[in-house]
Order: structure tokens, then sequence, then C-alpha cells
């Protein structure tokens, strides 16, 4: 099967979400803590596939060694 690569996205802009970029599930990031840009990349070390549609988190990694 092809492997679905997707990046997760900070749509808000105040980094107390991550969107998949494939399925667009969203996911609170600090529940617990005020958001913070940190915590955003705490995350997305965190969670390198998504939760809901296994979408690889190497997709913006790709296209910056592409370039």
């Amino acid at each position: 099967a092809p492997v679905v690569r997707g990046e997760w996205l900070n749509l808000i802009g105040d980094y107390s979400t991550a969107e998949c970029s494939e399925c667009g599930e969203i996911y609170e990031v600090s529940p617990d803590a005020e958001p913070c840009e940190e915590y955003f990349s705490a995350f997305k070390q965190c969670y390198k596939f998504c939760p809901n549609c296994g979408a690889k988190m190497d997709k913006h990694k790709e296209s910056e060694v592409s370039e």
C-alpha cells in the first residue's frame, strides 16, 4: 500500500491545536497547560503518525530534502 504523507498544521496560529493535513482531524496539543510553540513541537515529535488516518507526518521534511 502507498504511504500517505502529511504534516501537523497550526491553522489557528496559537499552538493550541494540531490538524492533520490529510484527514483534517484536530487534536488539542496541551490540554493542561498554556499553549506554546514548545508544546506544539513536542506534540509533533511524539505523534509521527496521525492517530486517525495513519498518515506519516513527514511531508514537510520530504519537501525540504527535494529542494
